[in-house]
């Protein structure tokens, strides 16, 4: 007997990215299945791990299904090699392949289903009120959003902004992971872009979020929000691999004078190229969530039928 779903996060008392995943997956799901969110496996449930790719496969965590994603890279041998291995971008599959490990398939993260609807009916040709809005966890030893790099940018450029973010440098902010989903809607939809120039990631999920509002994407030309952003890509180049606290960290650098230009294009694009580019990301986003949650369903069915 399947007594539901249990989503394993780690550090599941305090605010991750894969905490907020979680949550995600479970306002799409919570409908049809009991979907529960814990530290570790439970005994009776369909174990589904959202975690750090590597991370994960380092410590030989336990689960039935592993949905992983990462901006590491594999500089071991893997210590487990699950059967039902799945990653959000096809930069992790690749990751994968390298050292063994087969991902059985590419299933994006999910986002909050509100941001279709709202953004369906709501008015998406109000004013904007700033230039830019900047979303994400500012770690100073890594700095992975290159917040540093955008506040210059603000400065340079004198770009109006908001940012969700506990980045302590840039003023004009919300406290990451404090703000409710209507407000981070709110905001987002009152900025004409998102700037997310991150030089690396698994996936990057505010990315997804605002295209699902209509809202375009100045974004660093690397992996993995370059395999679905819409938007005015950032040149990038010399890819290295650089020393964090958790492994080694793809990095892509930014080229600053194509930052800058993209910048200042954006902000004076002809009005029916801005239409077009919102029209064209809100789509994108949709059909992106729309395959996703088909994948999911197929693979929940399966399993609940099997038990």
């Amino acid at each position: 007997m399947l007594y539901g779903i249990n989503l394993i996060v780690p550090n599941v008392m305090q605010f991750n990215s894969f905490l907020y995943c979680a949550k995600m997956f479970r306002m799409w799901f919570s409908d049809q299945y009991n979907v529960i969110i814990s530290s570790a496996p439970r005994f009776g449930y369909l174990n589904i791990r959202i975690d750090d790719l590597v991370l994960t496969i380092r410590r030989r965590a336990r689960a039935n299904i592993y949905w992983l994603d990462t901006p590491l890279d594999f500089d071991f041998t893997p210590a487990i090699y699950p059967d039902e291995l799945y990653v959000t971008s096809r930069f992790n599959a690749e990751l994968c392949e390298k050292v063994g490990l087969k991902a059985r398939l590419v299933i994006p993260r999910l986002i909050n289903p509100k941001f279709f609807i709202w953004s369906n009916t709501e008015d998406r040709d109000k004013r904007k009120d700033f230039d830019i809005c900047i979303i994400g966890y500012y770690d100073k030893g890594i700095d992975r959003k290159n917040f540093r790099l955008a506040k210059r940018l603000i400065d340079e450029l004198n770009l109006s902004y908001i940012a969700i973010t506990n980045c302590p440098f840039l003023d004009n902010r919300y406290e990451f992971g404090k703000v409710s989903e209507r407000k981070k809607y709110e905001l987002i939809a009152s900025s004409k872009w998102l700037l997310h120039i991150a030089f690396s990631g698994g996936f990057e999920m505010p990315v997804l979020e605002a295209m699902a509002i209509g809202v375009p994407v100045i974004y660093s030309d690397a992996p993995a929000h370059n395999e679905f952003a819409v938007g005015l890509p950032v040149t990038t180049y010399n890819h290295t691999l650089i020393d964090t606290r958790f492994g080694k960290m793809h990095k892509w650098e930014i080229d600053y004078e194509s930052l800058e230009d993209t910048v200042k294009y954006a902000i004076n694009i002809e009005p029916t190229k801005y239409v077009s580019l919102c029209t064209e990301a809100r789509y994108k986003a949709l059909d992106i969530t729309r395959n996703a949650l088909k994948k999911w369903e197929r693979i929940l069915k399966d399993f609940t039928e099997s038990r």
